[in-house]
C-alpha cells in the first residue's frame, strides 16, 4: 500500500528502483528452476 500525498511521484520513484533490481532476471530463474522442478 502508497500512501502518499503525490501517488504519481512516488510511484515513479518506485518502478524506477524496482527496474533497477532487474525483475525479469529473477523471473526467468524462477520459471527455470519451476520447470527443473516438474521434470523430476
Amino acid at each position: 500500500m502508497i500512501m502518499t500525498e503525490n501517488f504519481e511521484e512516488t510511484w515513479d520513484a518506485y518502478m524506477e528502483n524496482y527496474e533497477i533490481c532487474q525483475p525479469d532476471i529473477f523471473f526467468q530463474e524462477m520459471q527455470q528452476e519451476l520447470e527443473r522442478r516438474l521434470e523430476k
